[in-house]
């Protein structure tokens, strides 16, 4: 019998009509989505062209390996430790997402249970092993440790969420003859359930394992961009802990940059032209900022020889002499990290308190209060002490430089003050002597601020001059002024058996208001 023309009454139903047509505009819709992607990259014929050469290039300079430096620089002891922390994150997963996962699976646990578990999932998935590391840090301190546990947590999410889908799609058969013979949940689960999902589940270890491999060696970070991704990428970089090298390429790194820095080790480099696309400015900027990190991660840092705990010291120029007598008398026994007092200095100081990095603080040169309440350009803000209040750490603090106000080249002195006691200190510096008015309102601020403090506080005050210009024959010396900010502190603070104020009839940079100092602090010490 010949052939006819195929019907649908062949048993085959008619094509859909216009499927051919919508393929084609797909098509040709996902052509114009890469082609409008490839411009955002910058991608042109002759980069595609140059690009084996250029790999080929890359992968002849990888050979032959430097072992013998490699091994001289501990890079296989860094190997193995990032494989320990891998590892230990990928048990810490798999030991507390597989029995999560029962609780999250459609065809074994009621809704009321596996909603809420799987929203958990959801949630610990969506926080990076980065974030999770710095919430944890405080908790661990720095190390491997902090990185282990982030990983074991964000693996907990990716896990449970495979495990779920895992015992979603088993054979429903075991689970009802196990019912057949009277079995409870926990029987179903361990005979019809584990022995159709660990092998699938076993699969999902290994496979997270080499993710967290790659995880768990974040070596540095690197960001270029205009404003926009100046922030964006600043942010994460504040997020990364201190030493970890940072290196920010940005049009407005030739201004004010401590709104993106703040208290932390972000190196910024200026664009000089704009961060569009590559030419010969910006070739060689970026180059040279990707060479930079690329040498600061290969370089090493020896530890130190012997580990001290670590104390945080405010200096300024005016009270070097103070600082560098106390740090003498203690530097056998403390690591002591001096900070500047220029706003951002005390910050740090602060936020290192704050993540437990240091075991207390000698704060002599409390000036950043003259400037954050008269106008200054070296203020630390209104939130200053307040980390040191509320992690209840050992505190010395004094008066350091509370006689000056800090401002730029004269020029820039507000119009309010130009007919004050003025010292220039250098063509871009300039200082203002506060009055006894405001020396009231900082002793009144200061006293208010050291009333919060949970943990051993002893205030010093240095009767005779709180600056190396605040002495006799000096620009600053006003004994009326700083009279003004004595009494306001001893009106203001609440002494107590942890708390108290000290007068020492010495001036700030004198031996013995140092060795009064370091004494205070072995007295609240352990």
């Amino acid at each position: 019998m010949a052939a006819g023309p195929t019907t649908a009454t062949d048993g085959r139903p008619p094509a859909p009509t216009g499927a051919a047509s919508r393929r084609l505009a797909l098509g040709a819709l996902l052509v114009v989505l890469v082609g409008w992607s490839l411009t955002g990259l910058d991608v042109t014929v002759d980069r595609l062209l140059g690009a084996p050469g250029d790999a080929w290039d890359i992968f002849r300079r990888m050979f032959p390996p430097a072992f013998a430096e490699a091994a001289e620089r501990g890079v296989v002891g860094k190997v193995f430790e990032s494989v320990h922390i891998a590892w230990i994150g990928t048990l810490i997963g798999a030991l507390v997402s597989l029995p999560l996962a029962f609780l999250a699976a459609g065809n074994v646990a009621p809704a009321w249970v596996r909603v809420p578990v799987r929203q958990l999932f959801n949630v610990i998935r969506a926080v990076p092993e980065l974030i999770l590391a710095m919430i944890l840090i405080p908790v661990t301190g720095l190390g491997p440790w902090a990185g282990a546990l982030a990983i074991g947590v964000h693996s907990i999410g990716t896990l449970g969420k495979w495990a779920t889908e895992a015992i979603e799609g088993i054979d429903e058969g075991p689970l009802e003859a196990v019912a057949a013979t009277g079995g409870r949940w926990a029987s179903s689960m361990r005979w019809g359930v584990l022995p159709q999902i660990l092998p699938v589940v076993t699969s999902q270890w290994l496979f997270r394992f080499e993710i967290n491999v790659r995880a768990s060696a974040v070596l540095g970070m690197i960001g270029a961009g205009g404003s926009g991704n100046t922030v964006l990428a600043a942010t994460g970089m504040r997020e990364l802990p201190l030493g970890v090298p940072k290196i920010l390429v940005s049009t407005v790194a030739s201004g004010d940059v401590a709104p993106y820095v703040g208290p932390n080790d972000i190196a910024m480099v200026y664009s000089v032209a704009d961060v569009a696309g590559l030419n010969r400015i910006t070739r060689a900027v970026l180059g040279n900022a990707a060479h930079a990190l690329a040498g600061m991660m290969k370089g090493s840092v020896p530890d130190a020889a012997e580990e001290k705990p670590a104390i945080g010291l405010t200096m300024f120029g005016v009270t070097t002499d103070c600082v560098d007598q106390v740090r003498t008398h203690l530097e056998a026994d403390y690591d002591c990290l001096v900070f500047h007092a220029t706003g951002t200095g005390g910050q740090s100081m602060e936020k290192l308190a704050a993540s437990g990095f240091v075991e207390g603080c000698i704060d002599a040169t409390t000036t950043e209060v003259c400037d954050y309440l008269m106008g200054g350009v070296f203020s630390a803000g209104e939130s200053r002490f307040d980390a040191l209040a509320a992690a209840g750490l050992p505190y010395v603090g004094s008066c350091g430089a509370l006689d000056m106000v800090n401002f730029g080249a004269k020029e820039t002195i507000p119009e309010k003050y130009c007919k004050r006691n003025i010292y220039i200190h250098n063509p871009q510096v300039s200082l203002m002597r506060t009055t006894p008015e405001e020396n009231t309102a900082m002793g009144k601020w200061i006293g208010a601020k050291l009333n919060k403090f949970t943990g051993p506080v002893r205030f010093l005050i240095p009767e005779k001059g709180v600056s190396l210009i605040d002495a006799p024959d000096m620009p600053f010396f006003d004994p009326d002024a700083d009279a003004a900010l004595f009494e306001a502190l001893e009106k203001t603070v609440i002494e107590s058996g942890t708390r108290k104020l000290v007068r020492c009839p010495n001036h700030v940079n004198d031996a013995e208001f140092a060795a009064a100092l370091v004494a205070a602090w072995r007295e609240i010490t352990p």
